[in-house]
């Protein structure tokens, strides 16, 4: 190089060139360095892999080569361990519906066995109870009669008050008698008045 000559384009992309191969070369020995214990790792997980890989698939093809000739594959038996869970599950379930049968029985049974003595069926006369009746009243009940029991029957069908059967039986054997409300009663009593003739 001489002075004051300037470099060609061709030496300027030479000296570039140079110092970028230059920098790739030292970058892929670093990556190199660092790779190597990753890929020794790598081909160590892969070898478990595989022999992993033999080991679950052993049995199968042993499986498939018995069936293939015709023979039957023994088959591993279940440990004493899962035949006692599995028979402790059972009967823990057994007892549960048990239990649930049993309540539900008592539970319809709630009820006591007492049973009440029937109320006497003759009616006491009103003789011997000691009321006197006049003669021309009936002494058996209020509607002993046909007519009474028919206006009776007429009155509990029709009565307007929604009184009990009893009230509107002895209703319909007296007399009827006007309606009242609190703006019209029966009668007015007065009880300055009422006072004054106790006095």
């Amino acid at each position: 190089m001489g002075i004051g000559r300037k470099k060609t384009l061709l030496e300027q992309a030479q000296d570039v060139v140079s110092d970028v191969l230059e920098t790739a070369i030292s970058s892929a020995h670093d990556a190199a360095a660092k790779a190597e214990p990753l890929l020794a790792q790598g081909k160590a997980k892969a070898a478990d892999a595989v022999t992993e890989g033999k080991a679950k698939a052993a049995p199968l093809v042993s499986d498939t080569k018995a069936a293939l000739k015709g023979e039957k594959a023994e088959k591993k038996k279940g440990g004493k361990l899962k035949k006692t869970l599995f028979i402790g599950g059972l009967l823990a379930a057994g007892g549960v519906i048990f239990n649930k049968l049993r309540s539900n029985q008592e539970a319809a049974n709630w009820q006591t066995s007492y049973v009440p003595t029937p109320p006497p069926t003759t009616k006491p006369t009103p003789a011997a109870s000691g009321i006197k009746v006049p003669d021309n009243e009936v002494t058996d009940t209020p509607v002993a009669d046909e007519a009474a029991a028919a206006v009776a029957a007429e009155a509990v069908s029709d009565d307007p008050g929604g009184a009990s059967p009893d009230e509107a039986v002895s209703d319909a054997v007296k007399e009827p008698h006007e309606a009242t409300t609190p703006d019209e009663p029966v009668e007015s009593v007065d009880l300055e008045e009422a006072k004054q003739d106790k006095e």
